[in-house]
């Protein structure tokens, strides 16, 4: 080997992450890893970061990496940017589709009608004999609030998914206000 060109050694360390481990360089300060080590990192970090589950951060720093750092990799080198790129599309993907079962829950929830129990405290003034005022819980009262099912919510959903069969807004609807959001509440005792 020439005087002056010394091969530094690269440490390795395993990370896992959920089942996978993954046995990668281990960065140091002042150390420059080779391309193909930060870019093995990068599809671990991108790997982890896609799954929506994770902020980037969270991610470089699962894998010994500060996030300054890798965005440094990702702007010096193109395949470390396509790999993020990618991650970053697939993030979205599984983000809107989480985002649509949770509308579709909350739908479904409202076409049914649902139950809600609501607690009402009373209270009265007390005055000790120093002549401080407090209030004392007198009386705890428990109602179970029906949340009727949301016509208008059920009539476009019909109307959406099969529009041949169903009108838009084929009438008026009792009991159901123009512009309201909120279905009727019914009190259960």
């Amino acid at each position: 080997m020439a005087k002056g060109s010394q091969k530094s050694r690269i440490d390795r360390q395993v990370v896992k992450i959920g089942e996978q481990e993954f046995r990668l360089a281990k960065p140091h300060k002042g150390v420059d890893l080779p391309i193909k080590e930060k870019i093995e990192i990068a599809k671990v970090i991108c790997q982890f970061y896609e799954t929506d589950d994770h902020t980037l951060e969270e991610c470089c720093q699962a894998v010994g990496v500060n996030s300054r750092t890798f965005f440094k990799w990702r702007a010096d080198l193109p395949e470390i940017s396509e790999i993020y790129l990618q991650a970053d599309k697939e993030k979205e993907t599984i983000y809107r589709h989480k985002l649509r079962q949770r509308a579709r829950t909350n739908a479904e929830r409202l076409m049914d009608g649902y139950t809600v129990e609501l607690t009402e405290h009373e209270a009265e003034r007390f005055v000790d004999q120093a002549g401080n005022v407090t209030m004392v819980t007198t009386r705890v009262k428990r109602k179970e609030v029906f949340i009727r099912p949301s016509v208008k919510l059920t009539e476009t959903v019909l109307y959406n998914m099969d529009g041949r069969n169903f009108e838009k807004n084929p009438g008026g609807i009792e009991g159901v206000t123009e512009g309201t959001n909120i279905p009727p509440i019914d009190w259960v005792e």
